[in-house]
């Protein structure tokens, strides 16, 4: 979530905004993506409005954005401390709308200025908040800060039950040819190989189905080689990324994480094509 919007097209969700109920089986429950007014000067208007959406339904609460503040000093770190008003003024509208801080997992802070040090400012201003009729059914329920790839500030993953592996390790070797493989500079040149050498004492009436079980092996064993390792390399470059976000802000460590982003798209890309 960006914090940068125009004023007008704020006023503009704030007209539109309500919330979206979801319905599971038997289940019943709400969501709402929040944003916070950034001017501090106004943004007890946006507290009044989440008061109003706390008295909207009973249901189980699911409340999840940008709020644009945080509870204590902290929640921050770089700048200078935030007024003692603005710190009870949103612990006081939790409270009234019946909304509690989720336990999370993660990096704390979920938004930097991107600024080198010494004036780099970080805050955790997005949260996950729930209602007492969401921890009455889903008390579990926790909440995860992903990494800063794309954005100035971190997407979040909230689990409702025991949390799960964000991407789960996939085993074994393909049943099909892969999308994947196309992309790959040599995988032309693989094939062709590969389908010559099963050649040998070739007989077109009986050998066709051995020939194709050669090339189908060969290009198994490939891939296992070329891109079995992109959930491993995936996670390295992640866990690079969120040291490198976590510590000081340099020119030189600026231009890591600019190369180590660039590479992590290209792999996010192959594994989505993997997946198609």
């Amino acid at each position: 979530m960006e914090t940068k919007c125009r004023s007008s097209d704020i006023e503009r969700v704030k007209k539109r905004m309500n919330m979206v109920k979801f319905r599971e089986g038997e289940d019943y429950w709400r969501f709402t993506g929040f944003y916070g007014e950034p001017d501090s000067s106004k943004r007890s208007v946006s507290w009044d409005l989440l008061r109003r959406l706390s008295r909207l339904s009973n249901l189980p609460w699911l409340c999840v954005g940008d709020y644009n503040a945080i509870l204590s000093d902290s929640e921050k770190e770089g700048t200078v401390p935030t007024p003692q008003w603005q710190l009870r003024s949103f612990r006081e509208a939790l409270m009234n709308s019946g909304l509690c801080d989720v336990q999370f997992s993660g990096f704390p802070f979920t938004w930097a200025n991107n600024r080198e040090h010494p004036f780099t400012v970080r805050k955790r201003l997005d949260r996950t908040c729930v209602n007492f009729s969401w921890t009455a059914r889903w008390s579990a329920t926790a909440a995860q800060h992903l990494d800063r790839i794309y954005s100035d500030h971190a997407p979040i993953i909230v689990f409702r039950e025991k949390q799960q592996a964000i991407r789960a390790e996939v085993g074994g070797c393909p049943t099909r040819f892969e999308a994947l493989w196309i992309k790959s500079k040599d995988s032309e040149e693989v094939i062709s190989k590969l389908w010559n050498n099963s050649l040998d004492d070739f007989n077109i009436t009986t050998d066709l189905a051995t020939r194709l079980e050669k090339c189908k092996i060969g290009l198994f064993r490939w891939n296992k080689s070329e891109f079995g390792n992109i959930n491993k390399r995936i996670k390295s470059l992640e866990n690079d990324i969120a040291t490198i976000q976590s510590g000081a802000i340099t020119n030189t460590s600026r231009e890591h994480l600019s190369s180590l982003k660039t590479e992590l798209e290209s792999l996010l890309s192959a594994e989505e094509i993997k997946w198609k």
